[in-house]
C-alpha cells in the first residue's frame, strides 16, 4: 500500500476531523458515466478511508478504473473541501479491522437512523477503501473574503 502523497495543512486537517460524511464519484464500468455516492470516511494516519459492500458499484467501478472524486461539504459553517486522487482497496487485516473500528464509531456517534446504513446490512464483505489524494481545494465562504488553499501533488 502506497504512502500518504500529501501532507494536508492544519486547517483542512481540523475540517476533515470535524466532518464524517462526503460524496464520492466514480466511473461507470462501461466507463461512460459518472456514479456519486454519499457515504461516511474515517481520516486516520493522515489518509482518507471509506468502507463499503464489497459487491457494491463503487468497488466494481474502482475495480475497472481507479480514479475518484471526493467532496466534504458543511453548508452551516460554508465550508468545502473537493479532492481528487485514486483509490485502493485495503488488504492489510489490521488496517482494516481498525478503520472498521473507526468508522462504526462515526456511524455509531451519528445515531440510530443514520446515513448510510452500511452496518445495519446482513449478509455481505466489507470492503475497507484508502483515498490516495492528488490534488485539492479547500474554500471558505463564511467570512467576508473567500479563503481558498488548493494543492496539486
Amino acid at each position: 500500500m502506497s504512502e500518504p502523497k500529501i501532507e494536508f495543512p492544519s486547517r483542512v486537517v481540523k475540517f476533515i476531523q470535524e466532518n464524517n460524511v462526503a460524496h464520492i464519484a466514480t466511473i461507470s464500468a462501461d466507463q461512460k458515466r459518472p456514479q456519486i455516492s454519499t457515504l461516511y470516511f474515517v481520516f486516520y494516519d493522515k489518509a482518507i478511508y471509506f468502507g463499503t459492500r464489497l459487491d457494491s458499484v463503487k468497488i466494481r467501478n474502482i475495480e475497472i478504473n481507479n480514479r475518484i472524486a471526493m467532496v466534504i461539504t458543511d453548508s452551516k459553517s460554508l465550508i468545502t473541501l473537493q479532492l481528487d486522487g485514486s483509490a485502493e482497496n485495503v488488504n492489510d487485516i489490521d488496517l482494516k479491522a481498525k478503520i472498521v473500528e473507526l468508522y462504526n464509531k462515526v456511524s455509531n456517534e451519528s445515531g440510530p437512523n443514520a446515513f448510510p446504513p452500511l452496518m445495519k446490512t446482513e449478509g455481505f464483505s466489507i470492503a475497507v477503501v484508502k483515498c490516495n489524494i492528488d490534488w485539492f481545494r479547500y474554500s471558505d465562504f463564511s467570512g467576508a473574503k473567500q479563503v481558498m488553499i488548493e494543492k496539486k501533488f
